[in-house]
């Protein structure tokens, strides 16, 4: 694995926006370039010809996708995901930042990989389309989602937390970010590389730890980000 370079803020801003069941300060996060977009599709590999082509949802043509994600996330997880596949032949659901033209598709940030899904209309909802931010993971179970101006923390067996989050701002791959409000302290490590869980038939575009130290604990919490 790569050396992670985190890049710090600390007190990403000093005014507050308002006051929450929490008052951390404002923290940023990624946003997609320009142009750019969510594009929901499935991936087909099985072409004798070797091109990997994109079948975008509610769409009938079949285009050729070129992979730009870090890593070639994109490739790299839907070659995965179809191996711990029942039936290989089989397109695989995808979800990624990116363009879509009548001549290709171009992938610029991997969110999702998804084995199990065999229909765009029975793709699960859980990550909101507006969701600027979106992790989690198990054991415990957990989720930081942002949308809009609002952050919020949600654990298993735990009240929430919720903090103001600044406008998104293009930030490195590998990056952090920390707030803290009297004796209550978050800080956020994402590492733009792939998160797989090839039992689940999962794949994610990002490694996310959330750290809280409250009331003189400390929580380590490990997951993956499907937007970050």
């Amino acid at each position: 694995m790569k050396r992670r370079r985190n890049v710090r803020w600390r007190d990403v801003a000093a005014a507050l926006s308002a006051v929450l069941s929490f008052c951390l300060p404002r923290v940023a996060f990624a946003a997609g370039a320009p142009g750019e977009s969510l594009v929901r599709g499935f991936v087909q590999t099985g072409d004798t010809s070797g091109i990997w082509t994109l079948r975008r949802c509610g769409d009938a043509l079949d285009v050729p996708i070129k992979d730009k994600t870090p890593g070639d996330a994109l490739t790299v997880a839907v070659a995965e995901i179809k191996r711990a596949m029942q039936d290989p032949r089989r397109g695989v659901f995808v979800e990624f930042q990116g363009t879509v033209s009548r001549d290709e598709a171009v992938a610029k940030r991997l969110w999702r990989v998804l084995g199990y899904v065999v229909d765009c209309s029975k793709a699960p909802d859980n990550v909101a389309a507006d969701a600027k931010f979106w992790a989690g993971g198990n054991e415990p179970s957990w989720r930081l989602v942002v949308r809009g101006k609002q952050a919020t923390l949600t654990r298993f067996g735990r009240e929430h937390l919720k903090f103001a989050a600044a406008p998104f701002t293009p930030q490195p791959a590998r990056r952090s970010y920390e707030a803290q409000t009297g004796s209550t302290w978050l800080r956020i490590e994402i590492d733009e590389e792939l998160c797989l869980d090839t039992m689940a038939e999962t794949a994610y575009g990002a490694r996310v730890t959330a750290t809280v130290r409250e009331k003189g604990s400390k929580q380590a919490l490990q997951g993956c980000g499907a937007r970050y």
